[in-house]
C-alpha cells in the first residue's frame, strides 16, 4: 500500500491562505473587543478607587472631629467608671455570700456543739 500523496497546488495554498487570514481577522476582532472591555473595567476600577479615597477622607474627618471634641476620651472615662462600678458590685455580692456561708457554718457547728453537750 502506497501512501496517498497530496499535491499542494497554488489553488489549494491560496485557499488555505484565505482561511488562515479569516481566522486571524476573527482573532484580531476578538482581541479588540477584549481590549475595549478591559478599558471599561479600568475606568470602573479607577472610579471605585476614587470613591474609596473619598470614604477614607470622610472617616479621617470624623476621627478628627471626635478627637477635637473629646468624645473618645469621654467615652473611655465613662466605660472605665462603669467597669469599676461593676467590679465593686461583684466584690460586695461575693463578700456577702462568703459572710453568709461563714455564719451558716458557725451556726451549724454551734448547734451541733449544744446538742451534744
Amino acid at each position: 500500500m502506497e501512501a496517498v500523496k497530496e499535491k499542494w497546488t497554488d489553488e489549494r495554498l491560496d485557499d488555505m491562505n484565505g482561511r488562515m487570514g479569516e481566522g486571524f481577522d476573527r482573532l484580531d476582532k476578538d482581541i479588540r473587543e477584549v481590549r475595549s472591555e478591559t478599558a471599561g473595567v479600568r475606568e470602573e476600577v479607577a472610579g471605585v478607587r476614587g470613591e474609596v479615597g473619598g470614604v477614607k477622607g470622610e472617616i479621617a474627618k470624623v476621627r478628627e472631629e471626635m478627637a477635637t471634641r473629646g468624645e473618645v476620651t469621654e467615652l473611655r472615662v465613662e466605660m472605665n467608671d462603669r467597669f469599676e462600678a461593676m467590679h465593686r458590685l461583684i466584690i460586695q455580692v461575693g463578700g456577702g455570700l462568703f459572710g453568709t456561708m461563714v455564719v451558716g457554718f458557725l451556726s451549724l457547728v454551734v448547734g451541733l456543739f449544744l446538742t451534744q453537750a
